[in-house]
């Protein structure tokens, strides 16, 4: 008992001494500190071998004793940077990472710059010291300010983070991935679009802005292009370097026997109701629109449309799986869900689901 109080005391004075120390520093000497505790070797190698267990210090053999870095203190408190809060895509996420997050005993704190970044960064850089780990769902126009992803970088370098991007990566900061194959689903939907009814007249109303509307748009291109097929036009919303910007060609198109459009842009689908219902168009009859589901736009269209569905739920639990596999292991993931195609009942014929 007494000898336990003795190397309790040495190392409770070596902890101190070690705590005002940087990290790969080495210690005084053996015999050092023998004299400054005033203590016999066996009880200063005692109380070592505790610091070693607990991964304080490490002995290494001819050279010294050495700092180890501070094990990084578990706060069991996730940041989430989420752009806009309003939409039903985001409160979808937040449910999927919320469920896994409180499953695992982390609470989430949310981070809001409602697509104004600086807003996020000044909140993150608030509570950086706070946090266990870090999830991101940035917007494109984020993406591409290098104010944006230096925060990241320098984030990562000096804190040592676990990072997960949601749906969109940051080029050049290290971190694991979660979201759609989004070339895969529009080169998917188009493949049976023009297997199932090869002579549709098809016009893709996209948006080549961001990663994301160009990976849609290749997808859709290389489709039609493993099909022999020809299609009117495209709407190309900012333009695209093989499709010049253009406006739908209605001139050419109304009258064809099956009319398509193919919206990869939710924002453009409340227009083209707008506009087909303003030249007396019918819709399936006398045009199909498939859609990509993703927002609170398509609610708001009350007619038969084919989907294109983001499990995003899903998304929202992998991410946080990510998220807590990366605390543990420090291990860099990509993981990407297909868009699930959703044809109502009428619809099979020009689909099929």
């Amino acid at each position: 008992m007494r000898n336990d109080l003795k190397y309790l005391a040495v190392e409770r004075k070596l902890e101190k001494l070690v705590s005002g120390m940087r990290h790969k520093e080495r210690l005084p000497s053996i015999q050092d500190m023998m004299k400054c505790f005033n203590v016999s070797q066996s009880t200063l190698d005692n109380s070592l071998r505790r610091l070693t267990a607990r991964n304080m210090i490490t002995k290494r053999r001819g050279s010294g004793i050495y700092v180890n870095s501070p094990a990084p203190k578990v706060r069991r408190t996730v940041a989430v940077v989420v752009s806009n809060l309003n939409d039903r895509f985001s409160s979808l996420l937040l449910q999927g990472l919320e469920e896994r997050l409180n499953a695992a005993g982390y609470r989430m704190l949310l981070c809001g710059g409602y697509e104004e970044f600086r807003r996020e960064l000044i909140m993150l850089d608030s509570v950086k010291n706070m946090i266990d780990a870090l999830i991101v769902f940035p917007v494109s126009s984020s993406v591409e300010k290098p104010e944006y992803i230096n925060f990241f970088q320098n984030l990562k370098q000096q804190f040592r983070l676990p990072m997960v991007f949601v749906d969109i990566a940051l080029p050049g900061v290290a971190g694991s991935f979660v979201g759609f194959s989004q070339y895969e689903a529009f080169r998917r939907v188009t493949d049976k679009l023009l297997k199932k009814t090869p002579d549709s007249q098809v016009v893709y109303i996209g948006n080549m802005s961001s990663l994301v509307g160009v990976e849609r748009v290749q997808g859709f291109k290389h489709a039609v292009r493993d099909n022999s097929s020809d299609f009117s036009g495209i709407l190309a919303l900012n333009g695209d370097p093989d499709f010049p910007e253009t406006v739908i060609p209605w001139d050419s198109i109304e009258g064809s026997s099956q009319l398509v459009f193919i919206v990869a842009d939710p924002h453009a689908l409340t227009r083209l109701t707008r506009e087909l219902y303003n030249r007396n168009m019918r819709v399936p009859e006398d045009a199909l629109i498939i859609s990509i589901a993703e927002s609170d736009y398509h609610d708001y269209v009350n007619i038969p449309i084919i989907a294109l569905v983001k499990p995003t739920v899903k998304l929202g639990r992998k991410a946080a799986e990510l998220c807590l596999d990366k605390i543990k292991n420090n291990k860099v993931q990509t993981f990407k869900y297909d868009l699930k195609i959703e044809v109502p009942k009428e619809l099979e014929k020009f689909l099929a689901p």
